[in-house]
């Protein structure tokens, strides 16, 4: 397997992750599970350091949150994004 091939195949499989997370949240999980996982990314991101100095627009992230994503829609990642980013800052001294 050459690179690009790597490369490819590592894409598709976050995507693929990304799909099944817009569905259960984590593959296989139960609606419910997939409710908890996104109330706890709504609270750890609106909560953050990235809301308190205003580098994201907290009103935008709730209603993000607050709308029904449509099947196989990908936008959500951009919130794995973001909590990355709050993660890295939250952990910095």
């Amino acid at each position: 397997m050459n690179t690009n091939e790597y490369t490819r195949n590592q894409q598709d499989e976050v995507i693929e992750l990304g799909v099944a997370s817009v569905e259960t949240l984590g593959g296989g999980g139960t609606l419910n599970e997939s409710q908890n996982l996104i109330a706890d990314l709504r609270q750890f991101l609106l909560s953050g350091v990235l809301c308190e100095r205003q580098l994201v627009d907290a009103g935008a992230l709730e209603r993000f949150f607050d709308r029904e994503l449509p099947p196989r829609d990908t936008s959500f990642m951009r919130l794995f994004e973001l909590s990355m980013i709050e993660n890295w800052l939250r952990h910095q001294s």
